[in-house]
């Protein structure tokens, strides 16, 4: 697995920007090849986290495109800044 963590400084709503990513990115990202999980996590202070797993880092690289297609056309202002990335192979999962 890989995973892949980015940090938003986010303007404005964070609940409205997170509410259109379950409805609008989470579905396109389901759709991608080796789609394991996405997340939006509040940090606090106008700061987000978004986490991806996918079954390989190729095809968490190939659906970065899509996710930033989906940004440009529903983030509006909300993403001024580039995220902050980090990325790596994902050496423990536990979930129930």
């Amino acid at each position: 697995m890989f995973t892949s963590i980015f940090r938003w400084r986010v303007e404005g709503s964070l609940q409205e920007l997170a509410d259109k990513a379950k409805s609008g990115l989470a579905p396109v990202l389901q759709q991608c090849p080796g789609f394991i999980a996405y997340y939006v996590v509040d940090l606090g202070d106008g700061e987000a986290a978004t986490i991806c797993v996918f079954e390989s880092r190729e095809t968490e690289l190939a659906s970065r495109a899509k996710a930033a297609d989906w940004a440009k056309q529903n983030a509006g202002d909300a993403l001024s800044e580039p995220p902050q990335i980090s990325a790596g192979e994902t050496l423990v999962a536990v979930s129930r």
